[in-house]
């Protein structure tokens, strides 16, 4: 079964009442909240409503339009209330009561008839009221109906339409087909909305609500959006009786300008049973506005849903039969009971085989009959077969791609019913804990590794992250890296990775001695481990890597193979075809970091250690604090077995001699790629530019610096931090609570160094507030730096500043302090936790992605901070 995160936009909407001239009472309306910008103060000062909306437009929306959101049959604004909260960080959004309705049901009186074009009129005089000049127009179900209307007569005060569910009128389904499909949707849609439709038919009336539905049957729709040129989404839906994707996709077919675009598994009230795919398809529609890229993508969902309602209309057809069949034998049962006519066991005989064909009949339809059969359509959230969830290219790859389905980045991207439960495992004993922790990881790893990595399916899996034919000025590919994650949200552009982890299960016992890692005998291991996956994957290089220093926990039973591709697969072509717009510019991400490793075969790395809190020097040589460490790491069984029987203790992790200066396992970039990307691009005419760094925290202050810049271009202020480990970030949040993002590597003492470096830099221009996520990898590590570092550096810095120094301030998220870095708790708190801290005044607008040219810009002086683009 597919799972997606839901999205939290952490905004509520506002009441609000507009008196509009010639109704009996005030119009309601939901409204988002004012969002911060610069010249707030100026909006008390507007002479009436068309300049307050048009200076809001103008200063805190980016000259984007509002949206209006109009409801359906009888049921009023509550029911849209989620999908406004979805667009909110994007658009100014209101949801009215039309007069007769909802909180307005008394605007107009009980004996007053409704009809279509009365209400596309009330439309008309609260948008007046409320100062909407020219909106884009949301509605489903009946509102489509209204909203065609109100096009056609006012065309000007329209921008983009969006219409879901638009119902049809008699001519394409009769009345009593139409409420049979109401009441079939009903078993489609979630309880609670026959809860919100009860209220509003219990406001409205069963009079007002009849007379509408009748004029809802009455008014043609095809005839009217024949007439309409505005640009327009069509929204259909694949668990929708009432206006089938067939149907949709005849009225888009006559409709200037339209696209038609299928949402998964919805049903007719999508907007509230499936807000989270809806809200991505409106949001793509009017700020992206790719309706050609749209139109592609809605035909193959369209194509590929049709198919499945077939299949699933026939398989229904014959469970009818089979519950028929079902009914007849059970009456044959107690007329045979009853009448006593043969024996019990020839009854029995000829009852069970009959019964075990119905049964078995019905076992092969059930599948078809499931509504999660369109469920890989249209993804956020994709499982690259084999590759770890856990890793730092995977996880940067979901928050790019997230950010470019417009979400936040919750729970490292990764839907799982046990969230909730995460932080209860701090209560463990310890050691009980490290089991559950290594266990989970290990459920990650392969059993079978030649069969379970495959080059293409992978990519293609990575390139399924991204909106299906979706156009891009460019597209990033190379070396993982924290801060340029950040940089790919900026400009609203992919990434593909050229390194994924897999996990690869191993027996404890091959590559353990004295409770300790052997490097050398894991080395040995993987030789034989590896070679046929070499063997299959021609395309690729293989870095087997061993940490253990931090990656104690995980690597207990399993070992980490890094694979780079050195060779475009044909799923990265295809990509980048169907992505980049003509002379579209690929920049290739390299970072140089080198690692001393042995070459074990051709295409074969060992690399003895990882970037982190141990030189590699001191992982292949050793030092004092690896013995101890090493030391103190062994159990008091293994330190009395090697007293009483003079074994000679451990004192390093016995890795192999290096003979080959290889990229490092994790970070670097593998040159064997390059000369495949340049023939590509040469080949459709795309340009390349270089983006390369010595190390992988290199580009750490040059993003916070570039994002600096961008926030004084949009006016807004620059004094708040936010600081990120590894793979805790957040890309969204970040833009949408004006955070200056600081990523590290690890929370080791380097990267502490790092950070305390930059904040030197920023003293004339520093920072006044902020937070901090510390990654937590399970082990009392070398080289970590201590929480009270980093609280007090932070602390320090925002003192240093002319803020007053607060015990109450919580800068550490998501880390409980009193089990770091054991807390494995952390990826189900951290985005909670920030949320909370910044709270809903914090929270700007999200403004229009980073141009090209401004990206190559703050990039003329990339060499002061060691990174270097270049043609």
């Amino acid at each position: 079964m597919s799972m997606e995160i839901d999205f939290d936009p952490n905004i509520r909407l506002q009441s609000t009442f507009y008196n509009v001239p010639g109704y009996e009472s005030d119009i309601h309306a939901l409204t988002t909240p004012i969002p911060p910008f610069p010249r707030s103060d100026t909006l008390s000062t507007a002479c009436d409503a068309f300049e307050r909306e048009q200076l809001l437009q103008s200063e805190a929306y980016y000259e984007r339009p509002p949206v209006v959101l109009v409801h359906g049959m009888v049921v009023a604004s509550s029911y849209l209330q989620n999908l406004g909260r979805h667009l909110a960080p994007w658009f100014r959004v209101f949801i009215p009561d039309l007069p007769g309705f909802g909180r307005s049901s008394k605007a107009i009186r009980k004996c007053d008839t409704v009809s279509i074009n009365q209400l596309a009129q009330g439309l008309h005089d609260w948008m007046d009221t409320a100062g909407i000049k020219k909106a884009h127009l949301v509605s489903n179900s009946l509102g489509c109906q209204i909203l065609a209307e109100f096009t056609r007569r006012w065309p000007d005060r329209v921008d983009r339409l969006v219409l879901q569910g638009p119902t049809a009128d008699k001519s394409q389904q009769s009345i009593l087909k139409t409420v049979l499909a109401s009441a079939a949707n009903n078993s489609n849609e979630p309880f609670t909305m026959s809860l919100i439709s009860l209220q509003d038919y219990w406001r409205a009336g069963l009079r007002r609500a009849f007379d509408l539905f009748r004029a809802t049957a009455e008014y043609r729709i095809l005839d009217v959006l024949q007439e309409v040129h505005n640009p327009t989404l069509l929204l259909s839906c694949e668990l929708d009786p009432i206006t089938p994707c067939g149907w949709v996709e005849e009225l888009s077919e006559k409709t200037p300008n339209a696209v038609h675009y299928v949402l998964k598994k919805a049903a007719h009230t999508a907007n509230y049973s499936a807000t989270e795919i809806m809200s991505r398809s409106i949001l793509r529609y009017l700020l992206i506005q790719d309706d050609d890229g749209m139109r592609r993508a809605g035909r193959e969902i369209f194509e590929r849903v049709t198919r499945i309602n077939e299949t699933r209309e026939a398989a229904a057809k014959q469970r009818n039969h089979l519950v028929g069949w079902q009914l007849a034998l059970g009456f044959l049962a107690v007329l045979v009971t009853w009448k006593c006519s043969i024996s019990r066991w020839k009854f029995i005989s000829g009852f069970l085989p009959m019964e075990t064909m119905i049964l078995y009949q019905y076992s092969k339809i059930a599948p078809l009959l499931s509504a999660d059969r369109s469920g890989d359509l249209d993804r956020v959230y994709v499982k690259l077969q084999g590759i770890a969830d856990f890793d730092s290219a995977s996880s940067m790859l979901r928050a790019v791609g997230r950010y470019l389905h417009f979400r936040d980045f919750p729970q490292l991207g990764v839907p799982t019913s046990l969230a909730p439960v995460m932080p209860l495992t701090n209560w463990l004993p310890p050691y009980l804990r490290d089991t559950v922790f290594s266990e989970l990881g290990a459920n990650e790893a392969a059993d079978d590794i030649a069969s379970t990595f495959e080059a293409e399916k992978i990519t293609e899996s990575v390139a399924a992250h991204f909106p299906a034919h979706r156009k891009y000025t460019a597209v990033a590919i190379g070396s993982t890296n924290g801060a340029l994650t950040h940089l790919y949200a900026m400009m609203g552009i992919p990434w593909l990775p050229q390194t994924l982890l897999m996990p690869v299960k191993r027996p404890k016992s091959a590559a353990f001695k004295q409770g300790q890692l052997d490097m050398t005998a894991e080395m040995e291991w993987g030789r034989s481990a590896g070679r046929e996956l070499l063997q299959n994957n021609p395309g690729i290089e293989l870095y087997h890597m061993a940490d253990p220093n931090q990656d104690q926990l995980m690597i207990r039973h399993m070992a980490y193979f890094r694979l780079k591709f050195i060779k475009m697969t044909e799923a990265y072509k295809n990509f980048l075809l169907d992505a980049l717009e003509a002379n579209g510019t690929i920049i290739l991400v390299r970072c140089g970091s080198k690692w001393p490793s042995t070459k074990v075969a051709d295409r074969h790395y060992f690399q003895s250690g990882a970037v982190g809190g141990v030189t590699s020097e001191e992982f292949l040589q050793g030092s004092t604090e690896v013995k101890e460490f090493v030391e103190s790491e062994k159990s008091l069984l293994t330190k009395m077995a090697g007293t009483v029987m003079r074994k000679e203790h451990k004192t390093d992790w016995n890795a192999p001699a290096s003979n080959y200066e290889a990229p490092e396992a994790e970070w670097g970039y593998a040159e064997g790629l390059t000369d495949d990307i340049i023939e590509f691009a040469k080949e459709h005419g795309f340009k390349i530019k270089y983006l390369d760094f010595d190390h992988p925290e290199d580009a750490g202050p040059l993003v916070a610096d570039a994002d600096r810049q961008r926030k004084e271009q949009l006016r807004r202020p620059i004094d708040s931090i936010l600081v990120e480990s590894f793979i805790l970030m957040e890309p969204w949040l970040a833009i949408r609570y004006n955070l200056t993002p600081f990523w590290t590597v690890f929370p080791v003492k380097q990267s502490f160094e790092r950070l305390q470096e930059y904040l030197k830099t920023c003293q004339g221009k520093g920072f006044k507030n902020g937070f901090s996520f510390l990654f937590c990898s399970g082990a009392y590590s070398i080289g970590l730096a201590r929480l009270d570092e980093w609280k007090g550096l932070l602390e320090n810095h925002f003192v240093s500043q002319g803020m007053d120094r607060a015990r109450d301030r919580k800068l550490l998220l998501g880390t409980d302090e009193n089990v770091f870095p054991k807390d494995f708790g952390f990826p189900a708190r951290y985005q909670v936790e920030l949320a909370r801290a910044v709270g809903e005044e914090g929270q700007y607008v999200m403004p229009p992605s980073l141009t090209l040219g401004d990206f190559e810009h703050y990039m003329e002086n990339s060499h002061r901070y060691g990174v270097y683009y270049t043609p």
